[in-house]
């Protein structure tokens, strides 16, 4: 998300969950509350960050048909 404002991430979230898309956000639990905001009232949408390790990272984007992460 440091690459992206939360403006342009909120679309694309929106863009996916709209199509009936499961979106799951990720991240450190210094992430968690921007990650909070961004799911927010949105249908298909869920933060996970601060509350994965890696091994449920990992499951997470085996299953994931698309997976899109900052540089």
């Amino acid at each position: 998300m440091r690459n992206w404002s939360t403006i342009k991430m909120r679309k694309l979230i929106n863009h996916f969950c709209n199509k009936g898309t499961r979106v799951v956000l990720t991240g450190s639990s210094d992430q968690s509350l921007v990650c909070g905001e961004l799911s927010k009232n949105i249908v298909n949408a869920s933060n996970l960050a601060g509350k994965t390790d890696y091994l449920l990272l990992a499951a997470l984007i085996r299953r994931a048909s698309l997976v899109i992460a900052p540089d």
